[in-house]
């Protein structure tokens, strides 16, 4: 998604541009993540410029999209995963399915924690929801890099969600400017307007390190509960 909205100036504020990009881009993920050992992963393909090029061509500037298909960013050349035992969801029951239930399987699931390196700056963060992650994920990257938010503007700005990867239907957040909704609606986007700061789009955390001045930095997302609280200085010190 992120590699989408690099495609185009001006893209990482356009939001009708943002949610076709998600909507892309998940049709991809349910296509194609799911255990290594169980399928070949196109990951130099999903992860490329050029692919990202070719999904963004598809999307146009007038009107939103709700037969969206997953497209073919190739084959599978290297990848290395790394994962933990954890009792995640988004399993599916279809023995069909490329990401159906097996034994000894690491399919796709919630578990997606992300990771910022830039000069001096390094960013952990995380947002919790289900199907809500890796939409919101993208949006908060957005929010840091393209429009120069600090990382607790970033995880508590406004954002939407898909819960469902097909159709035109989305959940947008009412801290959008009315006007901005209403052109989203006459693209075409379903909009179903949630509170300010819904649960349904996702909580997450962060915590950021310059280590040029060693300021560290903790951010909190108001949707959930909990606290970002810098420990004592002397905190390890014997």
């Amino acid at each position: 998604m992120l590699n989408i909205l690099e495609t185009r100036p001006g893209a990482q504020l356009d939001r009708h541009f943002k949610i076709e990009a998600q909507k892309l881009s998940v049709m991809d993920l349910r296509r194609s993540v799911t255990d290594p050992k169980f399928a070949s992963i196109p990951t130099d393909g999903l992860l490329s410029q050029a692919y990202a090029a070719e999904r963004a061509r598809r999307i146009g500037p007038n009107r939103a999209q709700c037969d969206v298909r997953a497209g073919e960013p190739g084959k599978l050349k290297n990848t290395i995963y790394l994962a933990v035992a954890d009792p995640g969801g988004l399993f599916d029951p279809d023995p069909q399915h490329v990401n159906r239930v097996a034994p000894h399987k690491r399919p796709l699931h919630t578990i997606i924690p992300g990771f910022l390196m830039h000069g001096d700056s390094r960013v952990a963060f995380g947002i919790k929801g289900g199907v809500d992650q890796e939409q919101a994920h993208a949006q908060s990257v957005s929010y840091l890099v393209d429009q120069k938010m600090n990382i607790q503007a970033a995880i508590a700005s406004p954002r939407f969600t898909r819960r469902e990867p097909e159709g035109c239907g989305v959940q947008i957040e009412n801290r959008f400017p009315a006007p901005e909704l209403d052109r989203l609606r006459r693209l075409g986007h379903q909009i179903d307007v949630r509170a300010a700061y819904s649960s349904r789009v996702g909580g997450g955390q962060a915590v950021a390190f310059d280590r040029k001045t060693k300021v560290r930095y903790g951010a909190l997302d108001p949707r959930k509960d909990g606290a970002a609280i810098p420990e004592p200085e002397n905190f390890w010190k014997p």
